[in-house]
């Protein structure tokens, strides 16, 4: 691993002043690079350890570890999530492409492009970006199916807090 020299004389600015949005943005940056964000991730367990982080950034970075339990069944969750958009695509092939591109999504990959993602599946690139970038598809009723599912689980939380006892 190289190691990117330290700059000692820039100052560091205060929360307010940040050139960046914000850790979303941060967050979302080392989401696409999972071998520098496991990189950091090492460095700041390390430097915790040692006890030179700021009480802050060890909050931050307790909030943002996840049990392995929770991502247990997340695959198989997120595949009927899925599967009714799938149904509402033209052709068996394009709902092939979509569980191929979600799955990608969520895999161990790197780079999670469209590229990388067929060849994961072992496929030629040109189907799976035709299906992503070229070929002419309806989003409507993928919307539609969107706003039944959202209006279905808010009807269940409303059901849920309103049981007596709670």
């Amino acid at each position: 691993m190289s190691r990117i020299p330290p700059v000692e004389d820039v100052p560091f600015p205060e929360d307010d002043a940040l050139p960046f949005a914000g850790m979303s943005t941060l967050f979302r940056t080392m989401g696409h690079r999972p071998a520098l964000m496991q990189q950091s991730m090492q460095l700041l367990q390390t430097a915790m350890r040692g006890g030179t982080v700021d009480p802050r950034l060890k909050e931050l970075l307790d909030d943002a570890t996840v049990d392995p339990a929770v991502l247990r069944d997340m695959l198989p969750r997120l595949e009927r999530f899925v599967k009714p958009f799938a149904a509402l695509l033209a052709t068996p092939e394009q709902q092939t492409h979509l569980h191929e591109y979600v799955s990608g999504l969520v895999s161990n990959l790197e780079r999670k492009n469209v590229e990388e993602i067929a060849y994961y599946h072992d496929q030629e690139r040109q189907a799976l970006q035709k299906f992503i970038g070229q070929v002419p598809w309806d989003h409507r009723p993928l919307v539609t199916e969107l706003a039944r599912q959202v209006g279905a689980g808010t009807r269940q939380l409303q059901h849920a807090m309103a049981r007596p006892g709670r």
